[in-house]
């Protein structure tokens, strides 16, 4: 590779991970609701630092159940159910003999109108492995998680914004499965529309604030998912009069 083009990719990688980094130091201790498309669902996010959420917490949701008996007679039931997730930053221990998980310790809370208590799980979440909610998914490309391309600018509700392409892996999808391969300069910058079978991923941030702005799930051109980021102060945090374990069972 002759030496100018060596140059001018480590330039713009550079370049790249600086956006990033600003990024990442605009949105530290922000809150934020994360409007999904087609506006049908939200998540509020407290972030901490460097680009690492401290909790998200979903909205209510509404789960409906019955029974039938042999004599055709039955019941329904619905409850509604809420969410929150705490990041603790810590690495996780098992209980009992305390020894390291891989990972770090998450704490899940889940609130159940029938009973109106809360109740605590916790697990261990590898560097590496991500919550299916989309959230998680936008966090680790602000983070520089894997390989990040520069995409095109455009405008993003009115504000001039730099968009960052990475790979898209389903938390649903096989692990085994081979994953889409985008090429460009530097190593991956997307040209164009994507191929047929690419599925991709972008975020979207601002030009001028450094603020992420929306992050997406595009097949064949086509939006699969996303959510805006919708900035405001509020207080979140996770709920009293409840047990948080410490350890992983």
């Amino acid at each position: 590779m002759p030496a100018t083009i060596i140059v001018v990719v480590i330039a713009t990688l550079i370049a790249q991970a600086d956006r990033l980094a600003a990024a990442r130091q605009a949105i530290a201790g922000k809150t934020f609701h994360a409007v999904f498309s087609p506006g049908t669902a939200t998540a509020d996010v407290l972030m901490g630092a460097d680009g690492r959420q401290r909790i998200i917490r979903w909205g209510a949701s509404a789960i409906e159940g019955g029974i039938v008996s042999s004599d055709g007679t039955g019941s329904r039931w619905t409850d509604v159910w809420m969410h929150l997730t705490e990041y603790t930053g810590r690495p996780a221990r098992r209980c009992g003999d305390r020894a390291a998980a891989r990972g770090e310790l998450i704490v899940q809370y889940e609130h159940k109108q029938s009973t109106n208590r809360w109740t605590a799980t916790t697990m261990a979440l590898a560097s590496d492995a991500h919550l299916p909610s989309g959230v998680d998914q936008a966090l680790a490309m602000l983070r520089g998680t894997g390989r990040i391309a520069n995409g095109e600018r455009r405008r993003v509700d009115g504000r001039s914004a730099q968009e960052f392409i990475a790979e898209w892996k389903s938390p649903y999808d096989d692990p085994r499965a081979e994953p889409p391969v985008i090429t460009g300069d530097p190593l991956p910058n997307v040209k164009g529309d994507p191929a047929l079978e690419e599925t991709i991923q972008s975020l979207w941030i601002d030009s001028e604030s450094s603020l992420p702005l929306r992050w997406e799930v595009t097949r064949r051109g086509i939006v699969q998912q996303g959510f805006a980021f919708r900035y405001e102060r509020f207080g979140l945090r996770p709920p009293t009069g409840v047990t948080r374990p410490d350890c992983v069972p």
